[in-house]
């Protein structure tokens, strides 16, 4: 179904989302942060109806109602930044008044780390038990589709948990920056990896197609593939995807070729030994007032 054939609600405005519309032959676009009021009772939301608070193509925030903001847009893509910062805000948010909430109730408290009591869970351990962890540390990663309302098969939080560690390599051949995911087998396998980056394998599915990571967002052209590799008995996997680049090198001079012309062997005239004699060629030369052959046999006749 084409999109002027789709119809929208307030549930499709989500963080992030890119809207498009036509005016006078240009396309206007509106990158939305949040809608407002979505919380109020019915009673209320009729006086204080719902208001979409969004970015203009001017960078300027407004306010708009939802079927006026509705009418005549259509849905482009996700803005992944615009999406990651803003959940991030509100995330953030919630966390400050819980833990100002379980501060009020006295729900928090120092554990004495020194006491067993204090330590849910502890038990002793003797000689012969020993306790290891080898769980991993997280990689502070977030994956984003292009598409807004539907949603790779993998969930984001699902993906970036069995990621283990991320590298970025240049390829200058290329003209392109290489991202390479260390992936946790036992978590996902390849089948469910291909369908999370690869079109292919998705099968008209969307694919996540940009990451956040440290505040920087990367944005990826080809999926190179999924290879196998094992660290101990541990299976993993590595996703291996490419976006352009563009690296400017500094060129060093070169020293200047020098040409070495090769010398001609010299060979060394030598000299007749004693007891051979010299033979010597005659040269005939001509010379120009001796009389010729014919003039000289014509004398003889005469």
């Amino acid at each position: 179904m084409s999109q002027t054939q789709q119809s929208f609600d307030a549930d499709d405005l989500t963080p992030g989302s890119v809207w498009h519309r036509e005016k006078k032959g240009k396309i206007i676009t509106a990158t939305v942060l949040t809608v407002s009021n979505m919380h109020l009772s019915e009673e209320l939301a009729e006086k204080n109806p719902p208001q979409v608070i969004f970015i203009d193509s001017r960078n300027r925030v407004c306010t708009m109602g939802v079927d006026k903001f509705l009418n005549n847009r259509q849905f482009f893509n996700v803005n992944p930044v615009v999406e990651y910062n803003f959940t991030n805000i509100m995330v953030d948010q919630a966390e400050a008044e819980e833990q100002e909430e379980l501060q009020d109730e006295g729900g928090i408290q120092d554990l004495d780390l020194t006491n067993p009591g204090d330590v849910v869970g502890n038990s002793e351990t003797t000689d012969d038990s020993v306790v290891e962890s080898e769980d991993y540390d997280p990689v502070p990663v977030r994956f984003f589709s292009s598409s807004n309302s539907a949603q790779p098969q993998v969930a984001s939080e699902t993906l970036a948990a069995a990621v283990i560690s991320y590298t970025q390599r240049p390829s200058p051949a290329t003209n392109e920056l290489v991202h390479e995911f260390l992936v946790d087998a036992s978590q996902l396998n390849e089948e469910t990896l291909r369908k999370c980056f690869s079109t292919t394998a998705a099968n008209g599915s969307p694919v996540y197609s940009a990451f956040v990571l440290n505040d920087a967002m990367y944005q990826w052209e080809r999926f190179l593939g999924i290879y196998p590799m094992y660290s101990g008995a541990d299976a993993l996997f590595m996703v291996v995807l490419s976006s352009i680049a563009n690296f400017n090198f500094t060129e060093v001079e070169t020293a200047e070729t020098v040409q070495v012309q090769q010398s001609q062997p010299v060979v060394a005239e030598q000299a007749p030994s004693a007891g051979e004699p010299e033979i010597q060629i005659p040269v005939q030369t001509t010379d120009a007032n001796q009389p010729s052959a014919d003039s000289v046999a014509a004398q003889i006749v005469q």
